[in-house]
């Protein structure tokens, strides 16, 4: 009798609990799925982040290299043969722009009304497939070579 009772009881489990355990388990896996879903986000949103920052870096050095070694005008003729346009200019004023596979760089020299051969030098990356939203933004001020002596550049500082 002891060997029927333990391979037939009828001891299991009720419709209402198995139902109340699938409820349970779905909401557990809602919330995870909300979470990774928030977290797939995050990590586009950061590798957007890196990538313009690597962008912006990279053209300031350039247009740093560039006003060691040439005047602002030759900048700017380099820079339009590096593929930028030039969006607008004044006497003491250039914007120039760039387009990446994803994104728009952007360019703006203005001069300090200041310090003569000074410029302000600001980089914006702008991700075309978000809104165009600016992903970062890097700003510097130069000073613009003045004349050329042989290979050598010369600035207000140097004799």
């Amino acid at each position: 009798m002891g060997i029927y009772n333990r391979f037939h009881s009828e001891k299991g489990f009720t419709l209402i609990e198995i139902l109340a355990s699938i409820v349970i388990l779905t909401i557990i896996s809602l919330g995870f799925l909300a979470l990774f879903t928030y977290a797939s986000k995050s990590n586009s949103e950061s590798e957007n982040i890196i990538d313009g920052n690597a962008i912006a870096q990279t053209t300031m050095e350039n247009i740093y290299d560039l006003s060691r070694e040439s005047s602002i005008d030759q900048t700017i003729t380099q820079l339009e043969n590096d593929a930028y346009q030039l969006i607008s200019t004044s006497d003491q004023f250039y914007h120039l722009r760039k387009q990446d596979n994803h994104y728009y760089i952007d360019v703006e020299l203005k001069e300090d009304n200041d310090t003569s051969s000074f410029w302000l030098v600001s980089v914006q990356v702008i991700d075309k497939r978000n809104n165009e939203k600016r992903v970062t933004q890097i700003e510097s001020g130069y000073i613009w070579c003045i004349e050329r002596f042989g290979n050598r550049c010369s600035t207000i500082n140097e004799e």
